[in-house]
């Protein structure tokens, strides 16, 4: 391994009299010592050691003396920052503008030595795993180095400048970088750390809710889009309430699949959320990517009531957040929950934060037409009165089934008897056991009981 230390004076001696003595058998004459063949023999003893002897003026040193007529220690303070991976393609732009940035050079180093850098690939761009620059910012020198580094697969820069004016070259820096990011990322959907995602699209007759139910969403849907065209609201949202498979995340994917291009949409799982930073930076990017969607999944996970939350900065930076004080862009907020008797009073309760809440639940009376509209899409061939007399009879065996099947539930049924029974006709038996077994397995308070 090298060590980029400077070797002990002793240790050095004791090197260089192993040496003198190798080299002065081979002489004719006792007195007689090559130096440059004698440096050349330390150096090889220096390299089985293992040890890197750092000359007293390295290439680096060297290189940026030449340009600069400076010491590289004069070029001082030094400053550090983590960049995304395009900082260096905003970078090249911005000297290709040559607007008070020039490029002096551009080499890698290992340690204080010039060398070919290893490259990695990138989302399909080859990038240096290091490499320094030394640059004229403001009519001044400034070395800005660049250190690739890795987090769970995803790319970063190390970005650390040498000079004068590396906090400008930073605020500048940044403020390119984030106008870079609107550019390319705008219209876009979105995870929360701006990676691009895909959202699956729905249509409005997607749906079937109870008639109530049914005409809340199609106004949650008409206030979306009114939303988007009104001069004077800026925030509006709600919170979708209901058990899994009831189609609170399928709501959001319609607005999605509703908005017009300069619209983005970011979709976050409450569970990508671990910091209040985090929270911050989403409404951050939302107001400066607006209008903007931002659909928050499982939203009671983040939001537990102040008194019992154990992590009250998230709670108190969604408050601050939703209330919209800080911002003025224009953000749309889906928020949706299987459980909203833990989330924060001051969210849940206060019109101005939450705009809106639908309840998504009591699926009994459309029951029939859920079940339709799977019969249709998963083309099972039943007649439609051997599907009526099913439904009776299984209800007469239990008068509450309808209430705990939900839309996924009845999509369950169907998907299975696509699977069981293909294009061959289904009986009444078949579609009554469907049920039972749906009931049971996922619908009944019985679940333990119907695995013993």
């Amino acid at each position: 391994m090298k060590m980029e230390n400077r070797i002990e004076e002793s240790v050095l001696k004791i090197i260089e009299s192993l040496v003198i003595k190798r080299r002065l058998e081979f002489c004719d004459q006792e007195n007689y010592v090559d130096i440059e063949k004698l440096n050349e023999l330390i150096a090889v003893y220096l390299k089985e050691l293992g040890v890197y002897q750092a000359p007293s003026e390295s290439q680096f040193e060297a290189d940026i003396k030449k340009a600069t007529g400076k010491s590289y220690k004069d070029l001082a303070p030094n400053i550090s920052n983590n960049l995304p991976e395009d900082v260096d393609l905003i970078l090249d732009e911005w000297i290709r503008e040559n607007n008070g940035m020039q490029q002096v050079f551009c080499k890698s180093y290992d340690g204080n030595v010039e060398i070919e850098p290893n490259m990695h690939m990138v989302n399909g761009r080859g990038l240096r795993d290091n490499c320094s620059r030394l640059l004229n910012f403001n009519n001044s020198f400034l070395l800005v180095r660049f250190r690739l580094r890795e987090n769970n697969g995803s790319y970063y820069w190390e970005v650390i400048t040498s000079g004068r004016d590396g906090e400008k070259f930073f605020q500048e820096l940044e403020a390119r970088l984030t106008a870079y990011v609107i550019a390319q990322k705008k219209g876009k959907s979105l995870n929360i750390d701006l990676s691009e995602t895909k959202i699956k699209k729905h249509k409005l007759d997607e749906l079937v809710y109870p008639i109530e139910t049914q005409k809340r969403v199609i106004n949650f849907v008409k206030c979306f889009k009114n939303w988007l065209v009104s001069p004077i609201i800026n925030r509006w949202g709600g919170i979708l309430i209901g058990p899994p498979g009831t189609g609170k995340t399928t709501i959001g994917g319609l607005l999605a699949t509703n908005r017009p291009e300069e619209c983005t949409v970011f979709y976050v799982p409450a569970s990508s959320i671990s910091r209040s930073r985090e929270i911050e930076e989403l409404f951050i990017w939302a107001n400066r990517l607006a209008p903007s969607l931002v659909v928050i999944d499982d939203f009671d996970l983040i939001s537990e009531d102040r008194h019992s939350s154990s992590d009250k900065g998230i709670v108190g930076t969604l408050m601050s957040k939703m209330d919209g004080l800080e911002e003025n862009g224009k953000i749309f907020t889906v928020l949706t929950t299987n459980d909203p008797s833990v989330i924060e009073r001051a969210i849940r309760d206060r019109p101005g934060r939450v705009f809106e809440k639908i309840v998504l639940d009591n699926f009994a009376s459309c029951f029939g037409d859920l079940l339709n509209k799977q019969i249709i899409k998963y083309n099972i061939n039943v007649k439609k009165d051997v599907v009526l007399s099913a439904i009776e009879k299984f209800n007469n065996l239990h008068s509450d089934f309808k209430k705990g099947f939900t839309p996924d539930a009845i999509k369950n049924i169907c998907q299975k008897l696509h699977m069981v029974h293909m294009s061959q006709e289904i009986s009444e038996n078949d579609l009554v056991t469907a049920f039972e077994n749906m009931y049971y397995d996922f619908c009944s308070n019985n679940l333990n009981e119907s695995f013993l």
